[in-house]
Formats: structure tokens, C-alpha cells, sequence
């Protein structure tokens, strides 16, 4: 009974205390700028919000363990909506970009040089939709979920 009594206090020890490896990933815990690009009138029209899809983005980030910053960083999560009511004014048709994007300094190729930094796509998910003009919010907003899962899908992190 008396080891008992000492293994008890150094079990609980070991657990409270985590091994330096795992603060280590807690420290280095990835990050990412989220930006929504093109909200425009037309988006307005067919019920779309900045929110509307910068919301699903952080939630699918922070639930792959990326956490999200206000400064914009490199790499960062580029939202690109395209929101167009039908003449109609039933229907909405949509287009939707969903990338990580990082930026490149300029190289020369082959002989020639680029002038400036070139968009580098870590990953890049697209799709184009025609839904009824009361389900743009809601199916885009979906929309944003699945492709950023895509996007995430295909590379390491």
C-alpha cells in the first residue's frame, strides 16, 4: 500500500505535466488570414453577406486546428465569391473560389522574369452553381465548407 501512496503523486505529476513535444505543436499551431473578396451588390441582392461566408471558413480552419489571425499573413485562405441574380429574379447564379495562397518572389524561367511576386496556390477549389434566390445563403455557405475540407484534403499540414 505504501508504493501506492508514492506512484499515485507521480502518475498525476506525468499527466499534469505534458512532454515537451506536444507543447512544442502547441506552440507552432498554424495560422491563417481569412480574406472574402467580392461581396459586391449583386451577392447583396441574392441575400449574400461577407459573414455569409467568411463564417463557414473559420469554422472549418479552426476545426482542422488552424487558427485564424486579423493581420493579413502569408500564406492566407482566399474567399472569391461571384453572386449574379438571373434576369428571372427567381434564381442566383454563383461562383465560388476557394484557395490558400502564398506569394512568390520574382524568378526568371527559361530566359524570362517576372516584373513582380506571383500568386502561389498551395491549394484551389472552384464550383459554379444556379440555386433559387432564398438558398444562396445557405448553399453557399456550404459551399465554403466542403471546398476549404477539399482544399485542406490535398495538402500537409
Amino acid at each position: 500500500m505504501k508504493s501506492l501512496g508514492f506512484a499515485v503523486p507521480f502518475i498525476m505529476l506525468a499527466l499534469a505535466c505534458p512532454p515537451a513535444q506536444a507543447q512544442a505543436q502547441a506552440q507552432a499551431k498554424l495560422k491563417l488570414y481569412v480574406s472574402v473578396e467580392g461581396v459586391d451588390q449583386d451577392a447583396r441582392e441574392c441575400g449574400v453577406t461577407e459573414q455569409t461566408l467568411r463564417s463557414p471558413a473559420v469554422a472549418t480552419l479552426r476545426n482542422n486546428r488552424i487558427d485564424i489571425v486579423n493581420d493579413r499573413t502569408l500564406p492566407y485562405l482566399s474567399v472569391k465569391p461571384n453572386v449574379m441574380a438571373l434576369a428571372s429574379g427567381n434564381h442566383c447564379v454563383y461562383s465560388l473560389e476557394i484557395a490558400i495562397r502564398d506569394e512568390d518572389a520574382p524568378k526568371v524561367r527559361s530566359g524570362f522574369k517576372t516584373k513582380r511576386a506571383s500568386s502561389v496556390f498551395l491549394c484551389k477549389q472552384d464550383s459554379l452553381w444556379i440555386v433559387p434566390k432564398l438558398d444562396v445563403p445557405k448553399k453557399l455557405s456550404e459551399s465554403v465548407e466542403q471546398l476549404l475540407k477539399l482544399c485542406l484534403s490535398n495538402i500537409d499540414y
